[in-house]
């Protein structure tokens, strides 16, 4: 998947997402496909600096939140309208 023009994912960025999705695994059923795009995981890489652990633990953090709060649920049936 690449990034929207104009927001380049690196080689190396490239690198740290692939290393993040093995580490975070596969995502909960009815995840909405955008959280799921490289861009979404490099969002987090860069908002944590690079630092791949941080962004890992954040992006772990924010699919939890979406799972217990039916984000992606609530998503769906706004998207429905």
């Amino acid at each position: 998947m690449s990034a929207p023009r104009g927001h380049p994912i690196t080689d190396a960025e490239a690198a740290q997402i692939a290393s993040m999705r093995s580490a975070v695994g596969p995502l909960p059923e009815g995840t909405a496909e955008q959280v799921a795009h490289d861009f979404f995981f490099c969002r987090f890489l860069r908002g944590y600096g690079h630092d791949e652990k941080a962004a890992t633990r954040a992006f772990c953090d924010m699919i939890q939140y979406r799972a217990e709060s039916g984000v992606d649920a609530v998503r769906k049936e706004l998207l429905a309208v």
